[in-house]
């Protein structure tokens, strides 16, 4: 009979162990989109650094492969506008479709202005 008691004791001890490492590993990943889109949005706007537009094209792409909403937006708005210097409308559709997509109602605008580029 202890047996069974020590051996459920194990499986409550990895099913801790397991919960508390998923928890670590989202609050991390979550830190981490964060931290991309506040130093693309600080480098794209010079907000206490020399801004640097291709940089902060690189931030915002790291974070729009990740799946934030915010970041496909801005890196839609870097490409359809060529703030970073590259002009590409058809990647920045489907970014700011994405972001549609995820629930940014703010992109539908920038979706707007693209068409009108693109009719011209």
């Amino acid at each position: 009979m202890g047996t069974v008691d020590r051996g459920r004791d194990v499986l409550v001890r990895l099913a801790y162990g397991f919960n508390i490492s998923m928890t670590f590993a989202l609050v991390v990943a979550a830190i981490g989109e964060s931290i991309g889109i506040a130093v693309g949005a600080m480098l794209g706007g010079g907000h206490e650094v020399e801004p640097d537009r291709p940089e902060a094209q690189k931030w915002f792409q790291a974070a729009a492969d990740k799946g934030h909403a915010y970041a496909q937006m801005m890196l839609g708005r870097y490409l359809s506008r060529g703030l970073a210097g590259e002009q590409d409308f058809d990647r920045a559709r489907i970014w700011l479709d994405k972001a549609v997509a995820g629930g940014l109602v703010e992109a539908h605008n920038d979706l707007a202005e693209l068409a009108a580029k693109v009719a011209t």
